[in-house]
């Protein structure tokens, strides 16, 4: 939700100062929605043996089709702990 919410609020921002389109942000004033709680469990060994399973993914064998290199790129991110922003190139944002 707080994603959509800047998203929002960026383009009304924009709306108001490049365009002139409107005469301010008409959710300046309004309260962001609170943080949601972050996630305190894991998937289960069984929940991710399900998983792989339904994409096709097999430990003795190379992934070959696109839901088997899901499935390759689920563990992988399992294994390294990986978050949701760390799973593509990073456009115009430095790591320094």
């Amino acid at each position: 939700m707080l994603r959509e919410w800047t998203l929002i609020s960026h383009a009304l921002n924009i709306a108001v100062a490049e365009w002139r389109w409107l005469k301010e942000n008409p959710i300046k004033g309004v309260r962001r929605p609170a943080e949601p709680p972050p996630r305190d469990r894991r998937p289960t060994s069984d929940e991710n043996e399900r998983l792989l399973f339904a994409l096709g993914y097999d430990y003795e064998k190379i992934p070959s089709t696109v839901t088997a290199r899901v499935g390759a790129a689920w563990l992988f991110a399992q294994e390294t702990a990986m978050r949701r922003g760390d799973s593509g190139p990073h456009v115009g944002k430095s790591k320094s």
